[in-house]
């Protein structure tokens, strides 16, 4: 399997905690941050992207095939949801059409809640949920190991809502020339 996690900041290792069995993983530290480990049982490969240099990043890196998941991490902190994250994850879109398909955002503890949010904030966050169709998690104060059988069920019923399909990632450029074996792609 799998999963990209993007995040505004470095990796949210509360995040990474809760995908891997016994919080347990190993760590490549490339030009990508990456880690292996296990969730349920079955081996996952998760890549670390800063959410803001995406688009700079995949056109280098080419990640391919594309992840079956893309974790989304935000802390519940007050201005976290501003028209500017907006515009941000708007701006992810060009990793196609079933982009959101493939979403779910995690939520790590703060100093609020989601009811908490007010004005254009909330609306900020309610587009969120709704883009991505309603699939979140908050961790709260659970025992870790519940945490992570939570998530990891939640992961893998979104995975089977998509038939286990990856998400299929388009051509990526900076609109600068292509080399031939890109053009007959």
């Amino acid at each position: 399997m799998r999963i990209w996690l993007m995040s505004f900041s470095d990796t949210e290792k509360s995040v990474v905690n809760l995908i891997f069995d016994g919080g347990s993983y190993e760590v490549d530290s490339g030009r990508l941050k990456t880690f292996k480990g296990a969730m349920n049982k079955e081996n996952v490969h998760l890549v670390d992207i800063n959410i803001c240099n995406a688009k700079r990043i995949l056109r280098w890196e080419k990640l391919a095939p594309g992840p079956h998941v893309i974790l989304l991490a935000f802390s519940l902190h007050d201005g976290e949801f501003t028209e500017q994250t907006k515009e941000i994850l708007e701006n992810l879109e060009f990793l196609g059409e079933k982009f959101w398909n493939h979403i779910f955002v995690v939520f790590t503890e703060g100093n609020c809640s989601i009811n908490e949010y007010t004005g254009a904030q909330r609306s900020v966050l309610e587009w969120l949920l709704e883009k991505c169709g309603g699939k979140y998690y908050i961790s709260g104060s659970k025992p870790e190991t519940t945490k992570r059988r939570e998530l990891s069920d939640r992961i893998d019923k979104m995975i089977c809502t998509n038939n286990s399909m990856h998400l299929v990632l388009p051509g990526i450029s900076d609109g600068a020339s292509q080399s031939p074996s890109d053009i007959l792609r």
